[in-house]
């Protein structure tokens, strides 16, 4: 067996970067402090969003994000009718196939702490800018939720909304 011992690796071809398959080719990550307070049906667009530039387009995206959110009197106890806060991942406006929801109940006028966090891996095949989004909603008209909340009475509850893309070269 061979050993390679080097001080570093410089490309051969300028702009052509170092391919490794399973290694991170760049990350970028993003974050904010807006709140989001949402009444409505479907989804609704939080100002949570990255863009990376895939050097590769074999390569993949890893997508994480981590948020924290509450949601008030949308549900009363016992009743199991599947009220769920949504989430959802689009990238350059279009929904990807990650699509979640956090169903729950809870007495009237209670808030309850929702953890809007996940990774997803997207396979875009393209080398073209990719900007994705993070959106919320809940499927019914009763009650409220917060994305990114800022009530200081709640514990735990988080005021910085991360987003980071990586990309993996294949």
């Amino acid at each position: 067996m061979s050993t390679l011992k080097v001080d570093s690796l410089v490309e051969k071809t300028s702009g052509n970067g170092v391919h490794i398959p399973g290694h991170v080719i760049q990350v970028v990550d993003t974050s904010n402090s807006n709140q989001i307070e949402y009444t409505g049906v479907n989804y609704i667009d939080t100002s949570t969003t990255a863009t990376i530039t895939p050097k590769f387009s074999t390569s993949k995206i890893l997508v994480l994000h981590s948020a924290g959110g509450i949601f008030l009197n949308h549900d009363t106890e016992g009743n199991h009718s599947g009220n769920s806060a949504l989430l959802q991942l689009k990238r350059n406006g279009v929904a990807t196939n990650f699509n979640q929801s956090r169903w729950m109940y809870h007495a009237s006028g209670y808030w309850t702490g929702i953890n809007w966090s996940f990774s997803y891996v997207d396979t875009p095949s393209t080398t073209s800018a990719l900007t994705y989004l993070i959106t919320i909603g809940k499927d019914q008209s009763s009650g409220n939720i917060r994305y990114n909340d800022h009530d200081s009475t709640i514990s735990g509850s988080p005021r910085l909304a991360t987003l980071t893309l990586m990309e993996i070269a294949q």
